[in-house]
């Protein structure tokens, strides 16, 4: 049974401002008690699913990290872009990353060229 999607977005913010460790980000997001959130990553016995997170704890994570709600629930926003550039950023050697850098400042030029003309 695979993780769902929600959950795993919640999985990376845990990662990401509590190194993995669900009693701190708990602290960190005041979510009380910790097995709210620390359920969602066991696969319940009377079921066989991962239960969802309860809307007080999407709305928790939200204002507390300061979260578009529409990244936690439907994982779309900037925020959502921007977790895909860091992880895609990771693996990239320094040559990667300027080769990106020039290739995103050669489009602005052209675009500027093109305005220029018209």
């Amino acid at each position: 049974m695979e993780l769902p999607e929600i959950n795993k977005r919640i999985k990376q913010l845990v990662e990401k401002y509590a190194k993995d460790n669900f009693s701190e980000f708990c602290r960190l997001v005041e979510i009380k008690p910790s097995y709210k959130l620390t359920r969602l990553f066991s696969v319940e016995n009377r079921n066989g699913k991962y239960p969802e997170p309860s809307l007080d704890v999407i709305r928790q994570i939200s204002s507390k990290l300061d979260i578009d709600i529409n990244f936690l629930v439907f994982g779309e926003s900037k925020y959502a872009e921007n977790i895909v550039n860091e992880e895609r950023n990771k693996y990239l050697t320094s040559d990667d990353k300027l080769n990106i850098i020039i290739k995103q400042n050669v489009e602005i030029l052209d675009n500027l060229n093109q305005t220029d003309k018209l």
